[in-house]
């Protein structure tokens, strides 16, 4: 099977932190100056609050503490509606912490340099900061390889934030992605089997990680059909609870 649809499930997901704790020890973004073999596993939710919840609770188990970072401007959630809100705190609830997924492009219109940028990035983490009664000490960025270089500053701290792609962190931390659903450069349990890597920084995307393996598009597809009908169940659920009748 490609190993894009079999590395992506809770059972190898859960192998895969065994594994990278025998050799590394996880640290917040905070900890990033710190020398020795430590591991930031990150994790950018694009997707699926849900799905994020289920790897912290993973972690939790495992005795991992990583960063979820949060997309304020995500078409698949809004960190507004209740049930999110919910989901947000039980991950910090489990010793996770959040960080802020921003987005630039989502202001391409009005910004046209750094320092506006920078008004636009403390402006979301006041507000990811009130959301979740904690504070946001983190930032990454949504899709940054298509925002022009000027406008993503390569500083270790934006907004009072640690840079989760800063060029320290880049230049000091050997790198794995799963973005897109499968390895954009290399696969992960090689890079925690060989254990080559000094200082490790991993970027998972909890949507890929499912109960059972699935192509990519299955696994969006899953989140967008669970949440089409949440939505659904809701709406009849107030109808019904206001003692209307539902017209079908």
């Amino acid at each position: 099977m490609n190993p894009c649809i079999e590395d992506f499930t809770e059972a190898q997901y859960r192998q895969l932190l065994g594994l990278m704790m025998t050799t590394w020890s996880p640290r917040f973004f905070d900890a990033y100056k710190e020398e020795g073999r430590i591991c930031l596993w990150r994790h950018d939710v694009d997707i699926s609050l849900h799905r994020a919840r289920r790897l912290a609770e993973i972690e939790h188990a495992e005795g991992l503490c990583s960063t979820y970072f949060i997309w304020l401007h995500s078409p698949y959630y809004s960190v507004l509606e209740r049930e999110v809100g919910i989901l947000l705190k039980k991950v910090e609830g489990l010793g996770h912490r959040l960080g802020l997924h921003f987005d630039v492009a989502y202001y391409q219109d009005t910004i046209g340099e750094q320092e506006v940028l920078e008004e636009r990035i403390v402006g979301e983490k006041r507000l990811l900061s009130d959301l979740v009664g904690c504070e946001v000490e983190s930032i990454s960025y949504h899709n940054s390889s298509n925002v022009p270089a000027a406008l993503v500053s390569g500083c270790e701290i934006v907004g009072g934030m640690v840079n989760a792609r800063s060029q320290r962190i880049r230049e000091t931390f050997g790198y794995c992605s799963d973005s897109n659903g499968y390895w954009r450069s290399r696969r992960l349990r090689t890079v925690l089997e060989e254990g080559q890597d000094e200082r490790l920084h991993v970027l998972t995307h909890p949507v890929w990680w499912t109960p059972t393996a699935m192509p990519p598009r299955e696994r969006v597809s899953r989140c967008i059909q669970g949440r089409y009908a949440q939505h659904q169940s809701l709406y009849d659920a107030e109808i019904e609870g206001h003692g209307r009748e539902n017209i079908r």
